[in-house]
């Protein structure tokens, strides 16, 4: 992408405009154009390529996510909902969906979904780190010398 100035958001555009000439069937490029939309404050046009984008690949989670946005943003409640349920289908370990979820169904007055979206995502986030902290100890491991004391297995 280019840099982030309206002129960069414009030579954007006009690549990825370019791409959909090329591949009317490229979903990412699709989404790209939803997001420099809806940064630029174009909501109408950000939901129209999100929503392309999402019709041509089902399982396209960032694009359910920024169309879920753009969506609240509107005021379609009901429609970011259903973006995030689907993309809460499509992949159950993204903490960002469970989260945006949570604040959707507390805004719907749904609060024991949002709780137990609350906590799936709370469980996620607990799983990253603890997966970090392994890969920490593993990577210690892998560059610290060995202990100098430790028995020789082989004596």
């Amino acid at each position: 992408m280019y840099e982030n100035t309206p002129s960069g958001d414009s030579r954007s555009i006009q690549e990825f405009d370019s791409e959909l000439k090329i591949n009317p069937y490229d979903a990412w490029s699709e989404y790209r154009l939803g997001r420099v939309h809806l940064k630029g404050q174009e909501t109408d046009d950000a939901i129209t390529h999100l929503r392309r984008a999402v019709r041509l690949d089902g399982t396209l989670v960032p694009a359910r996510l920024v169309l879920a946005r753009a969506l609240e943003g509107r005021g379609d409640v009901g429609g970011a909902r259903e973006q995030l349920e689907a993309a809460s289908k499509i992949d159950p370990r993204n903490a960002t969906v469970h989260y945006r979820l949570a604040n959707i169904y507390k805004k719907g007055g749904n609060l024991a979904g949002s709780a137990e979206e609350m906590q799936r995502f709370e469980a996620i986030q607990a799983g990253k780190q603890g997966g970090q902290e392994d890969l920490h100890k593993a990577i210690r491991r892998a560059i610290e010398p060995e202990d100098e004391e430790s028995p020789d297995p082989h004596d």
